[in-house]
């Protein structure tokens, strides 16, 4: 006699297959054809007597189809911003890396010997065109570029001259040269943290810090620069664009600084400094893209939750709101809001802000500007390394580095100016760390120049550009 056929459940679905294995079910299962076996997770299901079951949740299912999803979305903004990557060929586009270079490194085929330049024109002396220091820097010339390439050629003060008959021409090029790698600086004393009157130390500053925006509201400073504890502050004068595109003005429209349209720059912001601007009435302006990433990294229900906590005096936050904030630069273009914002500023640091913000900085800011300033020292970069670096199958190629603070404008005329010596050579900008989203206001927009290469070829000079992001 056949034996009876044994009883079997179909499971047709998700759901009825978890309902088996809860109820400990002793009747062996069969998975319909219909039924789409899920991805299993590694969540067991704990059952009665101790025994565990590995199964695929459908909650899984949604996660992992939301983060094909997010990963979909940001593959395609990379994509996005590849495309939009902005196209450099010119020295004028060095202008548009608005960050205060403090670090360079400089490769040539030919001699960097010329950049240990004499003491004389380091310091801007009005004798350094005189005897004896002329005569030491038509030697430095002689020792390191006795086989210049090229004898016809054109120091940027006229037609091509020889440069070993045309001395005074020579020492002029290495003038300008000293010229381009220099600044002015006064440093920033301790604070006073209490009501006591200010020092002569605190007075020296604050005429220093007020003669800034004098001198380049009268066109005698192009740029100058603060730094302080927690953010920087850059103001662009007479000559230091133009850029175009960003979110500092329309969307063709160029920016072109000048001593009666000036331009400022404040990165990285706070809560706090933010706070400070609007309560005194400063306004700004913060990137498109900045906030476009916000709203990206957070969604519209934990913004709208963060909101409701702070409407009942909360202080709530996440990790992607304050990485998104504090890196946001902060903008001001036209005299009225730059005045507004040192106005501001000035009485911060010297300790005279609104109830209830943060205390002044215990050291004032470093100042620096591209010219002279009330109180300030006259510095030149500092000529770290030059060495020569074998190659395997060249003689290989020299390197300079050299440190100091390199205003853009300045940057731009160092670089043009080396073409005079140098037929091909290449300019790595090591950027300081917190230059995040500084040019934002530019057509860099989130990226940063790396590096600048500039070969002649036939009668025009070839420059490229290397980009990376903030």
């Amino acid at each position: 006699m056949d034996a009876p056929p044994k009883k079997v459940r179909k499971i047709a679905s998700f759901g009825a297959l978890r309902q088996s294995i809860k109820s400990n079910e002793q009747l062996p299962v069969e998975l319909d054809d219909d039924f789409l076996t899920p991805a299993f997770s590694a969540d067991p299901l704990q059952l009665q007597g101790g025994e565990t079951h590995t199964f695929g949740a459908e909650e899984k299912r949604q996660q992992d189809r939301q983060n094909q999803q997010k990963l979909a979305a940001k593959r395609a903004l990379e994509k996005a911003h590849e495309v939009q990557l902005p196209q450099l060929s010119s020295p004028e586009d060095l202008l548009a890396d608005l960050a205060l270079q403090r670090h360079l490194r400089l490769r040539s085929a030919v001699s960097l010997r010329f950049l240990r330049l004499p003491p004389a024109l380091r310091c801007g002396a009005a004798a350094a065109f005189a005897a004896p220091a002329r005569e030491e820097a038509l030697e430095l010339l002689a020792a390191s570029l006795p086989h210049l390439p090229g004898a016809q050629r054109d120091f940027g003060l006229g037609k091509a001259l020889d440069w070993m008959s045309q001395k005074d021409r020579a020492v002029a090029w290495l003038g300008r040269i000293a010229s381009s790698l220099s600044w002015h600086e006064a440093d920033g004393p301790p604070n006073k943290q209490t009501n006591e009157p200010p020092d002569e130390k605190v007075k020296d500053w604050d005429e220093a810090y007020r003669s800034l925006w004098v001198l380049l509201r009268q066109g005698v400073l192009q740029s100058f620069s603060m730094e302080s504890e927690r953010f920087t502050v850059t103001v662009f004068g007479e000559g230091t664009g133009p850029w175009t595109a960003g979110d500092a003005g329309d969307a063709r429209g160029a920016v072109r600084p000048s001593s009666k349209e000036p331009c400022a720059v404040v990165w990285p912001s706070t809560r706090e400094l933010r706070g400070l601007l609007q309560e005194e009435q400063a306004p700004f302006s913060v990137p498109k893209e900045q906030m476009l990433g916000l709203e990206e990294a957070v969604s519209d229900q934990t913004l709208a939750e963060l909101r409701e906590l702070r409407r009942d005096g909360i202080k709530a936050s996440t990790p992607e709101v304050r990485n998104a904030l504090s890196t946001a630069a902060l903008w001001f273009q036209g005299p009225w809001r730059v005045q507004c914002l040192m106005d501001v500023l000035r009485q911060y640091f010297l300790g005279q802000p609104s109830p209830g913000f943060p205390p002044p900085p215990q050291h004032l800011p470093k100042l620096f500007a591209t010219g002279p300033f009330v109180n300030s020292t006259v510095k030149s970069a500092q000529v770290v390394k030059i060495a020569r670096e074998p190659g395997r199958t060249d003689p290989g190629e020299h390197m300079a580095e050299l440190r100091g603070r390199f205003f853009p404008l300045q940057l731009r005329k160092f670089l043009e100016l080396l073409r005079v010596s140098l037929p091909k050579f290449s300019c790595e900008l090591l950027a300081p760390n917190d230059c995040a989203g500084l040019n934002s206001f530019t057509q860099l927009g989130q990226h940063r120049i790396e590096a600048v290469s500039c070969e002649r070829s036939s009668d025009n000079w070839r420059w490229s550009f290397q980009l990376s992001n903030s």
